[in-house]
């Protein structure tokens, strides 16, 4: 058993050796600039939250139907801004990636970078 390992090893080892007696191959290597894509993106900034009038409604004021009117308008207009600002920093987000498909980045490691 142990010889037919040996066996078939040896005749692995001299078929694989075999490959590399059909001459030299000429193999070159060069060093070639490659263009790739580099995404850089900022931090987004960070937004808070607001704080929704209608949640700070007493409980007393159930029965209030103007005070709950005057709460659901002051929450709807929070909204409104606070989704503005998300707008802002999309709007900011969307023309950093316009930009990156117009133009090319180059790195400081020789690296030419452009994006078609």
């Amino acid at each position: 058993m142990i010889k037919n390992k040996i066996g078939i090893t040896l005749l692995s080892a001299l078929l694989l050796s075999g490959c590399s007696a059909f001459g030299d191959r000429n193999i070159t290597t060069q060093t070639v600039k490659v263009q790739v894509p580099v995404l850089y993106t900022p931090t987004p900034p960070v937004l808070i939250r607001p704080d929704l009038a209608i949640h700070e409604l007493p409980s007393n004021a159930r029965n209030n139907y103007a005070q709950i009117a005057r709460h659901y308008k002051i929450t709807v207009i929070q909204l409104l801004n606070y989704v503005e600002q998300l707008e802002i920093v999309l709007d900011d987000y969307k023309l950093i990636s316009e930009t990156l498909d117009k133009t090319g980045v180059l790195i400081n490691d020789g690296i030419e970078v452009k994006v078609d």
